[in-house]
């Protein structure tokens, strides 16, 4: 594989895992890599956008490759929900019975434990927490939140879909098109409209699915155009600037304007990276943790932060949560995603 698509994605769940540690400690959201840029890029969610870019580049990949569209379903649900059963089963029957404040009986004949597992179905998504669970915490109840965008991730390959049964993934001048006529929507929903107002039906935040939709497509246009785009050092240099010296130089202070030139600058960025020669191409040799990190790390944080205290240090809380996020994921690869996998090849 000559990219570093297993890199980046790494690097993407260790910033969401970086960035989980302030508000997990009462220490707020700005993080140091946060306050670096001034705000330009807030680390767990610029991680977040980073796994859409890539996704909406890949997942096209493989909606191109795919026999028939139940053959498209069956592996994105391969790569999904094997990892995430044995994630809640991690919660429910790890991390709750070792850190609830209730007494094992009750907390194991409590419905409220069992209703954790409504996590599988997504949609509607809901803020489940286990019973007795983290109640003294800076983020109290809160168990896993990073499985809160998997909804968005999933809408996204629904989307993409859609587009293909209505023969319109296959005109990507089309898309480019619509892509860019939707710009104006976007700017307005991520300024005007109430982060809280949800999409009727699937219950989604209407602003975050637009913003992590259009990183999704901008990956996705990008595969659609990879016989016209240019991987350019030039033009990377002047993505990061437009993007990063605008705004930390105060050459603007229109902050709106530099959220919106990221939305074209960071699609660029992480496929100019993801396109780069050598050794690091190799990184993904000994398997993809990168979603195990990510399944993984929120309750793994908490753990650390319910006996450790909510002063522990960043820096001890953030190597300790990786290294045992990472253990985890590794044991996840080659137990339960890779095994999963193999599977894929099943045809309907």
């Amino acid at each position: 594989m000559q990219n570093n698509f297993h890199l980046i994605r790494f690097v993407a769940a260790s910033l969401v895992l970086f960035g989980h540690c302030y508000p997990l400690t009462g220490r707020g959201t700005y993080d140091y890599l946060t306050i670096a840029t001034t705000g330009i890029f807030p680390t767990a969610h610029m991680g977040v956008c980073i796994f859409f870019v890539v996704s909406g580049y890949l997942i096209s990949q493989s909606l191109q490759n795919s026999k028939t569209y139940t053959n498209f379903l069956w592996k994105r649900f391969l790569r999904i929900y094997p990892a995430l059963v044995f994630a809640l089963l991690f919660c429910v029957f790890f991390v709750g019975p070792i850190c609830t404040v209730l007494p094992l009986k009750t907390y194991f004949t409590s419905y409220e434990t069992y209703r954790f597992f409504k996590w599988l179905k997504l949609y509607p998504f809901l803020y489940d927490s286990l019973p007795g669970v983290f109640d003294n915490l800076p983020e109290k109840n809160d168990i896993n939140s990073s499985l809160w965008t998997l909804p968005y991730e999933v809408t996204m390959y629904l989307s993409l879909l859609l587009m293909k049964y209505l023969k319109v993934f296959d005109k990507r001048y089309l898309i480019f098109l619509m892509y860019f006529i939707a710009m104006p929507i976007i700017y307005y929903a991520l300024f005007y409209i109430n982060m809280a107002k949800l999409i009727p039906v699937i219950h989604l935040s209407f602003v975050s699915t637009l913003e992590f939709g259009s990183f999704f497509m901008a990956g996705a246009l990008l595969f659609l155009f990879k016989d016209k785009v240019q991987y350019k050092f030039s033009y990377f240099i002047l993505m990061v600037f437009l993007w990063f010296g605008l705004g930390m130089w105060e050459v603007t202070r229109n902050d709106r304007a530099i959220k919106m030139i990221g939305l074209i600058a960071l699609p660029y960025i992480v496929m100019y990276l993801a396109n780069i020669k050598g050794k690091l191409n190799n990184f993904g040799n000994m398997g993809d943790f990168s979603y195990g990190i990510y399944i993984y790390a929120y309750p793994i944080q908490q753990m650390l932060v319910y006996f450790y205290g909510s002063d522990i240090s960043i820096s001890k809380l953030f190597i300790l949560s990786f290294s045992l996020s990472l253990v985890l994921s590794v044991l996840s690869w080659h137990l339960i995603e890779e095994k999963a996998l193999k599977l894929k090849s099943i045809s309907f």
